[in-house]
C-alpha cells in the first residue's frame, strides 16, 4: 500500500498515529515517519520480525534485527537498541510464537487484539497478557487500505513523540479496541495461508 494513501485513510478515520510493521524491514516505517510529520500524524519506527519460533512486533527500533534468530537472542538485540518487543498474535498457528515461548522469553508486551486473528485466539492472547502482567497492544494487521483501523490501541492522553508513546505502551496506558477475524475472512485467510505455506516448503513465515 502506498504510504501517502495509508496516511490519508488514517486521517479520514480520525487515527492520530500509525505504526507500519512490514516483515523484517524498516524502510517503509522510516518513510512513513517522515511523511506523517508533514500530515500532522505520529508514526513510530516499527517492524514485524520473523524469529525462529514466530513473529515479534518491534517498536522504536534503531536498526533492523536479522530474521530467523531464536526469540531470546532477537530480544537481546532489540533491548540493546532500546526497542519495545511485543509477542505478535501468539496463538496464530502459522506465525504465532505460542504460549510456551511467550511465557519463557521476557517480552515487554503481548498483542491482545489483532484484527486478522479469530476472536477466540485474541481472547486467549488477552488472558495470557493479564496472567503475565504485561501491557497489551492492538493492530489492524492491515494488508489493504480497507482494513486500516480495524484494530486500535486507544489512549486517554495524546502523545507527540515516539518516546512518550513507547513509555505509555510500556506502562499499559493503551486500551485495545477493534474487530476480530470473522468466519468468511477465516475461510479466505486459511486458503491463502495454506497455499503460501506449501510454496515456502512447509516453513513458517
Amino acid at each position: 500500500m502506498p504510504v501517502r494513501e495509508i496516511l490519508k485513510v488514517a486521517a479520514r478515520r480520525d487515527i492520530q498515529g500509525v505504526a507500519i510493521t512490514d516483515h523484517n524491514r524498516t524502510d517503509g516505517s522510516e518513510k512513513t515517519r517522515r511523511l506523517a510529520r508533514e500530515a500532522g500524524l505520529l508514526s513510530i519506527r516499527a517492524m514485524e520480525l520473523s524469529a525462529r519460533e514466530g513473529h515479534i512486533l518491534v517498536y522504536g527500533l534503531q536498526e533492523p534485527v536479522p530474521p530467523r534468530l531464536p526469540a531470546a537472542e532477537a530480544l537481546e538485540k532489540i533491548r540493546e537498541q532500546g526497542g519495545l518487543a511485543v509477542a505478535a498474535h501468539p496463538y496464530r498457528f502459522w506465525s504465532g510464537l505460542g504460549e510456551a515461548v511467550v511465557r519463557k522469553v521476557q517480552f515487554e508486551g503481548v498483542e491482545g487484539l489483532n484484527a486478522r486473528t479469530t476472536r477466540r485466539d485474541n481472547r486467549r492472547a488477552e488472558r495470557l497478557a493479564q496472567d503475565l502482567g504485561l501491557p497489551m497492544t492492538a493492530g489492524s494487521d492491515a494488508h489493504r487500505l480497507a482494513d486500516i483501523g480495524r484494530g486500535l490501541l486507544v489512549f486517554a492522553d495524546g502523545y507527540e513523540t515516539e518516546g512518550d508513546l513507547l513509555v505509555a505502551i510500556r506502562k499499559g496506558r493503551g486500551r485495545p479496541v477493534g474487530l476480530s477475524r470473522g468466519a468468511g475472512q477465516t475461510a479466505r485467510y486459511v486458503t491463502k495461508a495454506v497455499g503460501e505455506w506449501v510454496l515456502r516448503g512447509f516453513r513458517r513465515m
